[in-house]
């Protein structure tokens, strides 16, 4: 119904009015709605991401500090077993300080083989006066473990001490572990 000439408005017209302002408005809270619902799920994504963060992260600390437990339980099961076989077979330090001469530059002179105390008496037992002579010193050397041996010249040394060859060791094993790990084999 139109308008009133006289500047009045008729019912039909102030019903179209009505009805205009509610679909505006209903479009306008609509949207208004849709926005804040968009914006409180990203807050609460946002919020879940950090909470995930932080779940994942005692796990790769704790996988880091089981890695390390484990890596010291071979070490100290290793050296238990070393001792054991230097009580059993004391010779095997022999073998050490043999292979550990055989490496060094040919025509070396004056060596001086480090050992433990206790193994720098079956050494010297071993080698006798044919092997030790002035070129070759046997010292006692109590800061190294059993079963380890430092070998050295002017111009050379060889760390054969068992927590160099452990580390070697573990370093091969590691490292294989790790480049396994790392091509996601």
């Amino acid at each position: 119904m139109p308008a009133r000439r006289d500047g009045m408005l008729t019912a039909g017209h102030l019903e179209s009015i009505e009805r205009e302002a509610r679909e505006s408005g209903y479009q306008a809270g609509f949207a208004a709605g849709l926005e804040a619902g968009k914006a409180e799920i990203a807050q609460r994504g946002a919020a879940l991401e950090k909470i995930f963060a932080g779940l994942a992260q005692p796990l790769e600390q704790l996988d880091a500090e089981v890695e390390q437990e484990l890596v010291e339980l071979v070490l100290a099961a290793t050296r238990r077993l070393v001792r054991r076989e230097l009580k059993a077979n004391p010779g095997e330090i022999v073998a050490v300080v043999r292979e550990g001469i055989a490496s060094l530059p040919v025509g070396e002179r004056q060596v001086r083989v480090h050992l433990h105390p206790e193994d720098a008496r079956l050494v010297e037992q071993v080698f006798g006066a044919s092997e030790a002579s002035p070129a070759c010193r046997i010292i006692a050397d109590p800061t190294l473990t059993r079963g380890g041996a430092r070998i050295g010249t002017e111009v050379s040394n060889i760390d054969a001490s068992l927590e160099t060859r452990l580390a070697r060791v573990c370093e091969r094993v590691l490292g294989s572990e790790r480049q396994v790990a790392e091509s996601g084999s």
